[in-house]
């Protein structure tokens, strides 16, 4: 029997790959120096477990590769980790976690592992610089926009008649309640108003439901009758959402068969219908969202539902640090990292199912049942991280819905039409270059490409940053050419328009410092080409006569750009400065017309028209597209390209 016990013990260790050191015997040293650490471990004395933790780890390290050494080791490099944490050194404490893996997977701690790898990113500081180019993530899938992000709100949200501006709608059918009327007349007035829709086909009893999928033929069929008054319509068919934290979970083989069978009816059936799927942005303990994917014949795009809670189930006594990561919700739960998965496994170039992406819902709460204190304020901070970030880091994401409405009993209430400081700001926030305004068939030409060692830069660049770091909110961005300021700024993306013309052609080096609220920094540097293509200034003559400017007009994104406040002077309009919005305003007789820095649109009495190049600021100026602003004021304007003038003429 011992024999027998002996063997079976023998191959459990080999099947973990643990080389077998018989009648292991640790040094004398090593006791003494763990009984500094039980101490430290036992006060909280997070010093003298960083401390002794490290010289343990430096005698184990000597020590033969066993079960006793590598237990060892990753208690102990898991415990230092910890204690970085709690000190608030979060690169250390990643880096200490990091080394900490390769231990725990040969000793089997699967659930250290996956709390370490989401720890790990959380914890580490990172900064990615991007500039404006062309767009380069389109993968041709059905109702996939070339460029630009769809946005709107659900059909029933509360700001959605103000809103004005989207063009996409989200709309929810409950599976075995049948189409109803008010979600016929929902999609004659997207169709009407030039709309695309998202349309949830959820299921209220998830694993009965998929199960029985072809029970509910009829219900189908009714709904693909509906789809097809509207040909031109383009609709994103998501059904079978957030199955990964149903109560009710069904076999992975079950719930594909039935998405399959979904998909296959609407192909088949509705030529204007993408088929999504949709899981939540975290799943329930175990579930692994690959095991459920139905596969790349059948989906046409991949969504996620993407929310910011400040507390993991409304409760604000949890353990943020623990949450934040594994959860993906709290406090510190970053948008750009919360998604990251999703968007590299399914949406990257360079991946194998290279599928776009939507935000299928979305929302930032403002208030949480039971806690007392209002959160609008956070919601603010994570709204802008969401808003300012995602369309930068992640070009695959086409699609954003915000889920405007309170269900009761909800723990958080993410109601743009409850809170007027969130909804101001969606709606400032929701003009940027990114998104698509008023219609499905309108178009953006501006996109974000990340800097990479080499970029070329001519005469006018732009720079744009992504910066995390771990327990702060990241409060200014500065940008450095060969060690010369060039611009900062202290709102998202952070962006920084420079004149290179100074400079030299060739290699140059940008350096990059993201300063947090706590005064950590965060930086990076870049290799980057100059070749500057200027070829004399631009000349801007209104009614025969020539604008002088104390910042020279230039060109941008293949637009003449000239700086605001001269040009509504010359044509005799009042121009006002809001600092807080970056806004300027300008106003001569009956017109007033305003237009943000980075802004997508310029608004002329009130009503929103897209622009294809923002705003920028330059020299301490707004400079802002010379035709899109003279026209704005019902002037004629011309261009001469041989002299590089632009002639104004006022009506």
């Amino acid at each position: 029997m011992k024999k027998r016990l002996f063997l079976t013990v023998l191959i459990l260790i080999l099947a973990t790959n643990i080389p077998v050191c018989f009648a292991y015997t640790f040094p004398n040293s090593f006791w003494k120096i763990n009984d500094g650490f039980t101490a430290a471990s036992e006060n909280g004395d997070t010093n003298g477990i960083i401390s002794y933790g490290n010289q343990i780890i430096n005698l184990m390290l000597t020590q033969p590769e066993c079960t006793e050494t590598i237990n060892v080791l990753a208690d102990r490099y898991q415990k230092i980790a910890q204690a970085y944490a709690a000190q608030g050194r979060y690169n250390e404490s990643a880096d200490a976690f990091e080394k900490f893996l390769p231990y725990a997977e040969k000793v089997g701690w699967n659930d250290s592992v996956i709390i370490a790898k989401a720890k790990i990113l959380q914890y580490r500081s990172q900064t990615h610089a991007y500039t404006s180019g062309y767009a380069n993530t389109f993968y041709g899938a059905k109702n996939e926009k070339e460029n630009g992000i769809l946005f709107g709100v659900c059909s029933n949200g509360g700001i959605r008649d103000s809103l004005g501006n989207a063009s996409m709608v989200l709309i929810y059918q409950q599976l075995g309640e049948g189409l109803s009327g008010y979600n016929q007349n929902e999609l004659k007035k997207a169709n009407d108003n030039g709309l695309a829709v998202e349309y949830a086909l959820n299921c209220p009893n998830e694993a009965v439901d998929v199960a029985n999928i072809s029970g509910k033929e009829s219900e189908l069929a009714a709904l693909s009758a509906e789809f097809s008054k509207y040909p031109n319509m383009k609709i994103y068919l998501r059904f079978g959402a957030e199955f990964d934290v149903w109560t009710n979970m069904p076999e992975p083989q079950i719930y594909i068969d039935a998405f399959r069978y979904v998909s296959d009816y609407f192909k088949s059936r509705n030529v204007n219908v993408a088929i999504v799927w949709s899981p939540n942005q975290v799943s329930s303990w175990g579930i692994n969202i690959d095991d459920f994917y139905p596969g790349d014949s059948y989906v046409d795009w991949v969504g996620i539902s993407l929310y910011s809670m400040p507390y993991f189930l409304g409760n604000a006594t949890i353990d943020n640090d623990y949450t934040e990561a594994v959860f993906k919700t709290g406090i510190n739960a970053d948008p750009v990292l919360a998604i990251q998965n999703i968007a590299q496994t399914y949406g990257s170039p360079y991946g194998s199912h290279q599928k776009p992406i939507m935000i299928s819902e979305s929302g930032f709460s403002h208030s949480v049942s039971g806690v007392s204190h209002d959160t609008t304020a956070w919601a603010l901070q994570k709204m802008n991280e969401f808003y300012s970030y995602l369309p930068m880091v992640y070009p695959q994401i086409k699609l954003i819905a915000y889920f405007d409405h309170y269900v009761a009993p909800e723990v958080n209430d993410f109601r743009l039409s409850d809170n007027q400081l969130l909804a101001d700001r969606y709606k400032e926030l929701t003009k940027g270059p990114r998104f698509i305004q008023n219609r499905y068939d309108e178009n953006t030409n501006f996109a974000y490409n990340q800097i990479v060692y080499g970029k070329v830069f001519s005469s006018i660049a732009d720079f744009y940053t992504y910066s995390h770091i771990y327990g702060e909110d990241v409060t200014e961005t500065s940008y450095y050419i060969d060690g010369n300021f060039v611009g900062s700024s202290k709102k998202m993306p952070f962006a920084c328009y420079a004149d290179l013309t100074m400079y030299s052609n060739g290699e140059h080096t940008l350096k990059v410092v993201s300063v947090g609220s706590k005064g950590t920094t965060s930086e990076k540097e870049y290799t980057i080409n100059i070749q500057n293509t200027s070829d004399g200034d631009i000349t801007v003559i209104m009614d025969n006569s020539t604008v002088e400017f104390d910042q020279k007009p230039v060109v941008y994104n293949n637009r003449t750009m000239v700086p605001m406040r001269a040009i509504f002077s010359a044509m005799g309009a009042n121009v006002n400065w809001n600092q807080d919005t970056q806004t300027v305003t300008g106003r001569k007789g009956d017109t007033t017309v305003s237009i943000s820095i980075g802004g997508n649109v310029i608004s002329i009495n009130g009503k929103d028209i897209p622009l294809d190049t923002p705003a920028i600021l330059l020299g301490g100026r707004t400079l802002v597209p010379v035709r899109a602003i003279a026209e704005s004021f019902a002037c004629d304007v011309g261009w001469d390209g041989a002299s590089k003038t632009v002639t104004i003429s006022q009506k």
